[in-house]
């Protein structure tokens, strides 16, 4: 149900474990509502379709709620390779799940889910007793001092834009040509006011390939929304929040299973001593700035790589501002600093709102 769609990439990694994505779902359970935690991409519903669906995420919590009668939530962990697809469908150009109806798949994935949280939430667990606290800070990430050396500027790799195997991107065509780029061809920079040009070069307002995202970059650009703020902001928030013993380690981006790994095992280090038995490492959360791998990740280049954005480093200036959060966490007083966010004026949200083909 749940498959690494980057293999090659988590190999790399010294601690790489034969499971290459993380199987343990994780349910809070209050007796009027449930929360369940389990890493999987919701893309069982492909590009393709011509509606809106919530996938597997969302057809779990419907089941869920109709059996037991509560609110409930189907939430993610660290997904970011993670994919429910796994078999090359000749007819579609891409991977596929269990059925060849996405429909069904997506169905298929969400009865497993909400029959695997049905269980856990019957089973007697860690009682969640003592401090209710949580702290945010916004960091600047681009050339981020770390105790490994600074990150980067932002910059979206040329592999990104091929997309994956469940979903090809919009330079799909060009992956032989990306791939002779030695390390991380540079597809473009996203901080602010960067010349928008891609591989340094090429105006996407310019180009009249034939893709939707070519078409809405024109529109955009007629419209003067290509400059100012980045697209993806550069200034982002990292959260912890605690319940007793339970922790949630908030990122705004889709760590890789390796990443979700080593943070909980940094961060379960630094609490332990103050009654914290759990840490669950959250994407998706405040903001959203592409992907998160470890170092080794990186360095293959593969999608996740790609679109990790501050370099190889990403990963340590990340942990190492979650771990800067611990004494706020501790204060149990509701806490935030940083730079203020990168926001965007009305104007330019309505020059860069997707209108499609």
């Amino acid at each position: 149900m749940a498959f690494n769609r980057s293999p090659g990439a988590h190999r790399r990694n010294r601690d790489a474990h034969a499971e290459d994505v993380d199987r343990e779902m994780l349910v809070l359970d209050t007796g009027r509502g449930v929360i369940s935690f389990f890493a999987l991409h919701a893309t069982s519903v492909h590009g393709d379709g011509t509606r809106l669906h919530p996938d597997h995420k969302g057809l779990a919590c419907e089941a869920y709620e109709a059996a037991r009668g509560v609110p409930a939530i189907f939430a993610q962990g660290a997904a970011g390779d993670v994919t429910p697809n796994y078999r090359w469908s000749e007819a579609r150009g891409v991977t596929v799940g269990r059925h060849d109806d996405d429909l069904d798949s997506a169905s298929y994935v969400a009865d497993v889910q909400a029959r695997t949280a049905g269980v856990i939430a019957m089973t007697e667990g860690l009682r969640l007793d003592g401090p209710v606290g949580g702290a945010l800070r916004r960091v600047d990430l681009e050339r981020c001092p770390t105790t490994r050396g600074p990150t980067t500027i932002g910059r979206l790799g040329g592999a990104m834009a091929q997309g994956t195997a469940e979903g090809p991107g919009p330079l799909a065509p060009f992956a032989p040509l990306v791939r002779r780029f030695p390390g991380k061809a540079t597809l473009l920079e996203i901080g602010p006011h960067r010349p928008r040009r891609l591989f340094g070069l090429l105006d996407p307002a310019r180009l009249h390939l034939d893709h939707p995202a070519f078409a809405h970059t024109r529109r955009v650009s007629a419209a003067g929304g290509l400059d100012g703020q980045p697209w993806i902001p550069t200034i982002l928030p990292v959260q912890l929040w605690r319940v007793g013993a339970f922790c949630i380690a908030a990122l705004p981006n889709e760590p890789t299973t390796m990443v979700g790994r080593r943070l909980r095992a940094r961060l379960e280090a630094a609490l332990a001593p103050h009654g914290v038995r759990r840490v669950h490492v959250q994407g998706y959360a405040n903001a959203y700035a592409g992907y998160l791998t470890t170092p080794e990740e990186y360095g293959a280049q593969r999608y996740e790589g790609a679109y990790t954005l501050f370099g190889p480093r990403s990963y340590e200036a990340f942990a190492e501002s979650l771990e800067a959060l611990v004494p706020d966490l501790l204060d149990e007083a509701p806490r935030e600093s940083g730079p203020a966010l990168q926001r965007c004026s009305p104007t330019q949200l309505k020059a860069r709102a997707w209108r499609g083909p």
